[in-house]
């Protein structure tokens, strides 16, 4: 009975083996190609916006608007195609056997990376801005001042400075915070809120 197991289990390992042996190179070798986008290299484009802060002069107490340039960030692409490794669990189980999994495997791998091909796409924005010049007085421009509390709005122009300048003096009444937008054509471009009073703990 034991010889007779013996028999079987040699079938059995042969047929395991005819069956498995080269399987990862062949089903990796016949797999379509599975293509990816990879993005490279970071760059600026030109510039593509204006960012306008605000801050309070805290020796003069006034208040000063700056403008800073800003560029889209773009980045390289380009299209990836190669063949994706597959039979992996067979050629796992040929290794067991008699160790030709690991020649199976090497091929499969070889496979994949002999089958690699690359395409330059156009360059793309990554949603990012960045600052790509150095930051600057926001001389002559409209200005509206929102002050925390009160229903009415200021309305001011800048200097050469950036130093805000209002015809009618500040309110009277305290406030905590004070909401400034730059005004550009049509549209009003928030610069930031100053803390007039000294801001809550969080």
């Amino acid at each position: 009975m034991n010889l007779s197991f013996f028999r079987y289990l040699i079938v059995f390992t042969v047929c395991i083996c005819f069956l498995t042996t080269g399987c990862a190179s062949s089903l990796t070798s016949s797999s379509p190609l599975h293509t990816t986008i990879a993005e490279g290299e970071k760059r600026l484009s030109g510039t593509d916006d204006i960012r306008f802060d605000v801050h309070r002069n805290l020796e003069d107490d006034f208040l000063v608007v700056t403008q800073t340039p800003v560029c889209r960030e773009m980045t390289t692409r380009e299209s990836v195609s190669r063949k994706q490794l597959h039979g992996v669990l067979p050629a796992i189980i040929e290794i067991g056997f008699f160790g030709l999994g690991i020649l199976d495997l090497v091929m499969a791998n070889a496979i994949v990376k002999n089958s690699e091909t690359r395409a330059p796409l156009d360059d793309a924005p990554t949603g990012n801005k960045v600052a790509c010049a150095s930051s600057q007085p926001a001389a002559d421009q409209q200005v509206i001042l929102q002050y925390a509390g009160l229903d009415r709005l200021q309305y001011g122009l800048t200097d050469a400075n950036g130093i805000i300048r209002t015809e009618a003096p500040l309110p009277e009444k305290p406030f905590r915070y004070v909401n400034v937008f730059v005004r550009t054509g049509t549209a009003k471009r928030f610069a930031g809120a100053v803390w007039m009073t000294p801001a809550p703990l969080e």
